[in-house]
């Protein structure tokens, strides 16, 4: 029988290896092409998130997790939270304003903690590494 700390370590792998695998992204939404492959599963091509595991370790194996990914209209976020620090900045709250720009990195970490999220609510990581690990060292 697995220990609790193996069973971890084998859904990260197989989580992040086709973080959201199989999920058949909807034709309406659009998917950053940045973030999305094209895979060829059982004969059948699926929209599979990339990831940061793509070979499993010793004596892990890859699964996918199905699901729906739900692009958000990026620029209505930015636009909305610009115009709150606009505001905060004209108020004299804070210093000066600077605009904030989408980042695909930490988008593509979000998918991966939001997949780690619904596997177990906790604030570790599947592999047991490092919280931050996750998010890109850029930002």
């Amino acid at each position: 029988m697995r220990s609790k700390k193996e069973t971890k370590k084998i859904v990260f792998a197989s989580a992040l290896a086709l973080t959201l695998a199989g999920a058949v992204l909807t034709n309406d939404v659009f998917a950053n092409d940045r973030l999305v492959a094209t895979q060829t599963t059982d004969g059948k091509n699926e929209n599979v998130l990339t990831s940061e595991v793509l070979k499993p370790s010793s004596g892990n194996v890859l699964v996918g997790i199905k699901g729906e990914f739900v692009a958000p209209h990026q620029q209505s976020i930015l636009d909305a939270i610009n115009a709150i620090c606009k505001e905060a900045a004209d108020e004299g709250l804070v210093d000066k304003y600077v605009p904030i720009k989408w980042s695909t990195d930490l988008e593509k970490a979000a998918f991966a903690r939001a997949t780690e999220a619904s596997i177990t609510m906790d604030h570790t990581r599947l592999s047991s590494k490092d919280l931050w690990s996750a998010f890109p060292t850029s930002n």
